[in-house]
């Protein structure tokens, strides 16, 4: 079931102290590492959850659908990255952060929900085939687009093929550099697909190094 946009707000406010509210907008977030800009990305990371939070509260209420925190997790990922472009797997942290700062559910209940959304963006298959990140595209999704395919991903079948490549690791976490990379080259496969002769060239440098491996 969703959080209350409004029991997170609360939640999080309480405990960060009020200044929490007075956080810079993410206009000042230019140079990445400056305390500025994490503060811009803090305050950018909260609203989208709120956002989230406050579209599956009002599914449920309109229509009784019920829309998992990993799926919630994974909505705000995939918005954030529409917005900063700084990578799924910080994106997500950023989301998970907020879940768990809201103090709503247990640490671990939180750990689970994040391992799963990590999973879906990871594995799942969306669109054509393709992965969540190639199938969200270079232009901007409403929150609507991004719910439709991520309830178009079969979760069983994404825990699956997590379990085949983890070969029986526990936890499913890549590490932050392997998800960068894998996002990356599934931008230039969708700029390649729209004609992006620059993209094609890196995409055929991308294939010739790892076919000369």
């Amino acid at each position: 079931m969703g959080i209350a946009a409004d029991a997170v707000s609360e939640a999080f406010l309480r405990r960060a102290g009020a200044s929490a509210a007075r956080r810079e907008p993410l206009s000042t977030a230019r140079r990445p590492g400056t305390e500025a800009s994490q503060r811009g990305l803090d305050a950018q990371a909260r609203a989208v959850v709120e956002r989230t939070t406050a579209f599956v509260d009002d599914m449920a209420r309109d229509s009784g659908a019920v829309r998992g925190m990993a799926r919630q997790m994974a909505m705000c990922a995939l918005l954030l990255e529409q917005e900063n472009g700084l990578g799924l797997e910080a994106n997500l942290d950023r989301a998970v952060r907020v879940y768990r700062e809201a103090g709503l559910t247990t640490l671990a209940a939180v750990k689970k929900q994040a391992s799963e959304a990590r999973a879906i963006l990871r594995y799942g298959v969306a669109g054509e085939g393709g992965s969540v990140i190639a199938a969200l595209g270079d232009g901007v999704r409403e929150i609507e687009e991004i719910d439709e395919m991520l309830q178009g991903i079969k979760t069983r079948e994404t825990f699956e093929r997590r379990a085949r490549d983890l070969s029986g690791q526990r936890g499913g976490r890549p590490s932050t550099a392997a998800f960068r990379v894998l996002s990356a080259v599934a931008k230039l496969k969708e700029h390649a697909g729209s004609g992006d002769t620059k993209a094609e060239a890196e995409l055929r440098l991308v294939r010739t190094f790892l076919l000369d491996e």
